[in-house]
This record gives C-alpha cells, sequence and structure tokens, in this order.
C-alpha cells in the first residue's frame, strides 16, 4: 500500500483483526492518487461481534474471508463528495461492489466475486440495486 497504513483498516472493537486483501489496497490507492488527497478508511476490516453491533450484513464483504482477509472499506474524502468518489471509483475493476450513502457522504467499495453489484443508501436502507 503506497497511501495507507495497515492500522486504518483495523477492527474498530481493537480485536486486531486489520488484514485486507491485496487487491482491496490497490483499488484504494488508484482511488487516493486519482483526488490527490487524502482517502480517509471509516470502517474496513470488522470481526463478526463488531459487524452485528454496527448492523452489518450477516455475509458482509468486511469480515475477514476463508484466507483471514477483509474484502471491503467505506470511505471518505473531505471536499469530495460520495457520488463524486464514486464516479473515480468506478474506473477500478478490481471493485466489484460499490455502494454510496450521499446524506452520510461515504462510499462502500468491496472485492467481491462474481457480478458486480451497485447501489445506493437511503435512511440507512438499499434503495437502488444494480446488479
Amino acid at each position: 500500500m503506497k497511501y495507507f497504513q495497515p492500522e486504518e483498516f483495523a477492527c474498530r472493537c481493537g480485536c486486531g483483526a486489520m488484514e485486507i486483501d491485496p487487491r482491496l489496497a490497490l483499488a484504494l490507492d488508484e482511488i487516493r492518487h486519482a483526488v490527490g488527497r487524502p482517502v480517509i478508511v471509516t470502517s474496513g476490516v470488522r470481526c463478526v461481534s463488531h459487524n452485528k453491533r454496527l448492523g452489518g450484513a450477516r455475509k458482509s464483504f468486511h469480515l475477514p474471508d476463508e484466507a483471514g482477509l477483509g474484502r471491503a472499506a467505506d470511505i471518505t474524502c473531505p471536499g469530495i463528495s460520495a457520488r463524486d468518489l464514486e464516479q473515480v471509483a468506478s474506473y477500478c475493476p478490481e471493485l466489484t461492489g460499490i455502494g454510496r450513502d450521499d446524506a452520510r457522504n461515504f462510499l462502500h467499495v468491496d472485492i467481491r466475486p462474481g457480478k458486480r453489484a451497485r447501489w445506493c443508501y437511503v435512511n440507512k436502507r438499499v434503495v437502488l440495486w444494480k446488479p
């Protein structure tokens, strides 16, 4: 990782989980380079109990996979809207899942197997889904 430290992806409960898929790291570095300013990881790897406390999906890509790697991050960038950040992220072929929340101004990005997925959150609920 060029622009990020592993600790930025650590589970916020303090359990120590922090390793992410190298493909996700590459995509996040590409986004950071493209926007030319710091990108903040608001949520990276999550252990099962922390994910549950946050109301995350049972099979969230924030949870470590079989190899112990997180495959998702929620990001924000001061001075850049989630909509604009989404446009930049859409050019990263590694990112197969992108969800935007305009109200809370963050972008969820992930490395998921299979088809690409795009969605928007409104009042913390998914309202637009484009597989």
